[in-house]
């Protein structure tokens, strides 16, 4: 923690520095919206989404007056509901150190909650100022790619059967760690725009409207296509065999202060 403290305070710092050059400027966000999962088959539907939230910081760099390089750093929470229509296996949870398998009920809804750190890189064009009402406004479109790692995962399982001693009749399991059954690194694609709003001098406000959707698969859950597939493991503890795309996208809304 203290080092992610050192290193967001040397970068604002940067900024702020370098900031007096007319090519560099930066600042910091806070962001909000909502975020949703997609699958492959029909097998997984969406149930819901999710409210998020993040943070962070960002900075440009203009190659020209009105186009130039964005990049970001930033905290987001994301998730989404889903439901697996014949049920799943293979759901790694990691409790009290621990490993253990949770196998989810037909038709059951399951809640994820994704914790990631994210870096944007892209291009952006923006306008000349405009004054509006003796107030400078610079309206702006970006493009970005998204790299991103997943730090840690929950879950909230509303009907699942533990395996080994925890075998018994399907029940809830609450805010259950499950960042092994998540694929770690994750990559997106972001298109969005916005206006920088002159409060005094360099200082800006930032308002920003965003699309990210997401490239790779999120989980390594595996899910049972059919209700005959799901009917047949039952007893055996047969395991399903396949493992659908799961993609991760959300809108949202930056707020922030440039320098």
């Amino acid at each position: 923690m203290k080092k992610s403290l050192t290193i967001v305070l040397s970068l604002l710092l940067a900024f702020c520095v370098y900031g007096q050059d007319k090519k560099i400027s930066g600042g910091l966000y806070l962001g909000t919206g909502l975020s949703w999962c997609s699958s492959d088959t029909k097998a997984v539907t969406r149930d819901g989404a999710k409210m998020n939230y993040g943070v962070g910081l960002t900075m440009d760099y203009n190659f020209v007056d009105n186009f130039g390089l964005s990049l970001s750093f930033g905290y987001q929470n994301l998730g989404s509901k889903l439901k697996y229509q014949y049920g799943a296996g293979e759901v790694l949870f990691n409790k009290a150190e621990i490993d253990r398998l949770i196998y989810v009920d037909s038709s059951s809804a399951v809640k994820y909650s994704l914790n990631c750190l994210e870096l944007p890189i892209g291009l952006k064009g923006k306008t000349n100022e405009i004054e509006i009402g003796m107030i400078p406004f610079t309206f702006f479109l970006k493009a970005e790619v998204v790299p991103a790692l997943v730090l840690s995962a929950k879950g909230n399982y509303l009907k699942g059967i533990g395996t080994q001693s925890e075998f018994l009749e399907p029940r809830a399991y609450e805010n259950e760690l499950i960042t092994k059954d998540i694929k770690r690194f994750q990559l997106g694609w972001r298109v969005g725009g916005g206006m920088e709003m002159g409060l005094s001098g360099t200082t800006r406000l930032l308002v920003e409207l965003y699309f990210n959707g997401g490239i790779l698969d999120v989980d390594k859950t595996k899910c049972f296509t059919s209700k005959a597939e799901y009917v047949s493991s039952i007893g055996s503890l047969e395991q399903p065999s396949t493992n659908p795309i799961i993609r991760i996208s959300n809108v949202g809304l930056k707020v922030g202060v440039l320098f």
